[in-house]
C-alpha cells in the first residue's frame, strides 16, 4: 500500500511539474540543487522500502525534463547530499551520519550514470572536490593549492592534475607541482587561468619580500614566468578581480588599497579614526610581466545613518570587495561591481550594506563615473535586529592577520542574488530568519519609481537554500518526506 501511495504521489507531482512550473513537490529528502549547462539539477534521497538516490533534471522554468534513480546499499541515516560539476560531469556526494566515508556518483548532463565509488574516505578526495582547499577547475584539468603548517611556518604547493578518465571518479594524475618559497607567506589565491597562464595572488606578511604579489605561472609546465609586486609604501593591496584582453595580451586587476593606518584600524586593539573615503587600486600588466599602468582612485563615503536601538555609537569603518569586472580593455570600457561593507559596533565583523556598479573612466586619469559609496538603508533594515549573536548580513575575520583572507572569502549569505532589471535598475534577493518564529524569509528589494521597495516573496520554517537561475531564485524547502522547489520572482 505504501508503495502504491508513493507511485501515486510521484505521478501527481510529475503532472504538477508540467502544469505549474513555479512550484514542484518531489518525493525526496536532504535535497540539493545546482545550475549546470543551463538546467537545474536536483538530487536527494528517496526512501520507500529501500533507500535510493534520485536525480532530476529541470528547465530554468522548473519544467521536469528527466530523472534517474540509483539504489543505495546503505540502510543507515544519511547526513547530507552535495553536488558539484567537477570534470564537466554532475557529481553527487552522499555521506552517512557519523561516518568519515562518502559515496560519489558521476552522471553525464543527460543523467547517464557513468561511474560510482562507494565508501571512499573523505581525505582521499580532499583536494579534488568541494571538500577541498582552494581549487580552480578548467576542462579536464584541476589546479589546487595545498597548505602544510609546521613549526617553521606555512608551506604552500600548487598542483596541476589531469583527469585520467573523466568518467571515473577521483582518477587523476599529477602533471606538475610548484612549491612556493617557504617563509612568511600568509595566503595564496588562484585568480584565473587564461591562455596557458595561471594567475596567483600571494600575500607575504613579513621579510624582505613582504607585500602583495601577482604571479604568472605557465599552466603547461608549472614554471614561474613573472612575479610582479603590486603593493607599495607599506600599504595593503587586497585580492581583486582580473580582466584579460586577448587582443593586447594585457590584463588589469582592481581591488581595495588599505594604507597602513587603515589596516591598523581593523586591529582589535588599535582603532584610530578613518577618513571618510576608501582607496582602490588599478594595475595593468602584460604577459611579459611589463607594468603598463598603475594608479589609485578614491571612493567617497556617504553613509545614511540607521537608528539601531541598543547599539553603542562608534566610529564607522568600511571595506569593499570587487565582485566582478566586465567590459573591454582595448576600448577602455570597464565596469566594476563591488560589495560595500561597514562596521559600526567595534567588533571584527562587517555588515553587508550595498552592492554598487560603477563605470571606470580613463581620461585624463582613472576615476569612477560616480565615486561615492552609499549604504542602502532598506537593505540594512531588512536584516537588522538587536540580537548580538545574529550573523545575518555579516562577514567576520577572527584576527587582523586573517584580514587578507576576508577579501576572497564568500559574500554575506544574506545576499542571495544581485542583478539589474531591463531598465538597468538594480534588484536584490535577500534572506533572513525571523528571530521569534525561526521562519526563513526571502524578500526582493527593487526600485519602484524613484524609491526602493521591498516585497516578501517567500517564508517557510523548512527553508534549505537557494540559487539564482535566469535572474530569478530557485528555493528548496524540506518537509518530513518531500522537497518543495519554488521559482521566485
Amino acid at each position: 500500500m505504501d508503495k502504491f501511495k508513493s507511485i501515486v504521489f510521484f505521478i501527481l507531482t510529475t503532472a504538477a511539474a508540467f502544469m505549474d512550473a513555479q512550484s514542484i513537490d518531489l518525493p525526496i529528502i536532504s535535497a540539493k540543487h545546482i545550475l549546470y549547462s543551463s538546467k537545474v539539477y536536483i538530487a536527494g534521497i528517496q526512501q520507500l522500502k529501500s533507500t535510493s538516490l534520485k536525480v532530476y533534471q529541470l528547465s530554468p522554468q522548473l519544467k521536469l525534463m528527466d530523472s534517474v534513480q540509483v539504489e543505495l546499499k546503505t540502510t543507515k541515516p544519511l547526513s547530507f547530499v552535495e553536488l558539484d560539476t567537477l570534470s564537466d560531469h554532475l557529481n553527487v556526494f552522499v555521506q552517512e551520519q557519523k561516518s568519515t566515508k562518502v559515496s560519489v556518483y558521476r552522471f553525464t548532463k543527460k543523467l547517464k550514470l557513468v561511474s560510482s565509488s562507494e565508501n571512499e574516505f573523505v581525505t582521499t578526495i580532499n583536494a579534488l572536490s568541494l571538500f577541498a582547499h582552494d581549487y580552480y577547475h578548467l576542462g579536464s584539468f584541476l589546479y589546487t593549492i595545498k597548505k602544510n603548517t609546521d613549526s617553521a611556518g606555512n608551506n604552500f604547493f600548487l598542483h596541476k592534475y589531469k583527469a585520467i578518465d573523466p568518467t571515473k571518479i577521483n582518477k587523476y594524475e599529477v602533471v606538475w607541482q610548484f612549491p612556493f618559497e617557504r617563509k612568511f607567506i600568509q595566503s595564496i589565491k588562484i585568480i584565473d587561468v587564461k591562455f596557458d597562464i595561471l594567475f596567483c595572488y600571494v600575500n607575504i606578511n613579513s621579510g624582505k619580500k613582504a607585500g602583495q604579489w601577482l604571479l604568472q605561472i605557465n599552466a603547461n609546465s608549472g614554471k614561474l614566468l613573472h612575479a610582479n609586486k603590486i603593493s607599495s609604501d607599506n600599504s595593503f593591496y587586497s585580492s581583486g578581480k582580473l580582466l584579460f584582453d586577448t587582443l593586447s595580451t594585457s590584463f588589469v586587476m582592481i581591488g581595495q588599497k588599505l594604507v597602513q593606518s587603515a589596516t591598523e584600524a581593523y586591529s582589535p586593539i588599535i582603532t584610530p579614526k578613518l577618513p571618510n573615503q576608501l582607496l582602490g587600486y588599478y594595475i595593468k600588466l602584460d604577459t611579459t610581466g611589463a607594468l603598463l599602468d598603475q594608479q589609485e582612485f578614491k571612493l567617497l563615503i556617504s553613509n545614511q545613518k540607521l537608528m539601531k536601538p541598543g547599539v553603542k555609537k562608534v566610529e564607522d569603518k568600511y571595506l569593499f570587495k570587487v565582485q566582478a569586472l566586465t567590459g573591454s580593455l582595448s576600448e577602455d570600457n570597464i565596469n566594476l561591481e563591488l560589495d560595500f561593507y561597514k562596521n559600526d559596533d567595534a567588533s571584527n565583523c562587517l555588515s553587508y550594506c550595498n552592492t554598487l556598479t560603477k563605470k571606470i573612466n580613463f581620461e585624463p586619469v582613472i576615476k569612477l563615473d560616480n565615486p561615492t559609496l552609499t549604504n542602502n538603508l532598506e537593505l540594512e533594515k531588512f536584516y537588522f535586529n538587536t540580537l548580538e549573536a545574529d550573523p545575518t548580513g555579516k562577514v567576520c575575520f577572527d584576527s587582523l592577520a586573517n584580514l587578507p583572507n576576508w577579501f576572497y572569502g564568500k559574500p554575506a549569505d544574506s545576499k542571495l542574488h544581485f542583478a539589474t532589471e531591463e531598465n538597468a535598475k538594480p534588484f536584490w534577493y535577500l534572506k533572513k530568519q525571523d528571530a521569534k518564529t525561526k521562519a526563513w524569509m526571502i524578500s526582493k528589494l527593487f526600485f519602484n519609481g524613484k524609491i526602493y521597495s521591498s516585497k516578501l516573496v517567500y517564508t517557510s520554517p523548512n527553508y534549505s537554500y537557494a540559487i539564482p537561475v535566469s535572474n530569478k531564485i530557485v528555493v528548496l524547502s524540506d518537509t518530513e518526506n518531500a522537497t518543495r522547489i519554488q521559482l521566485l520572482e
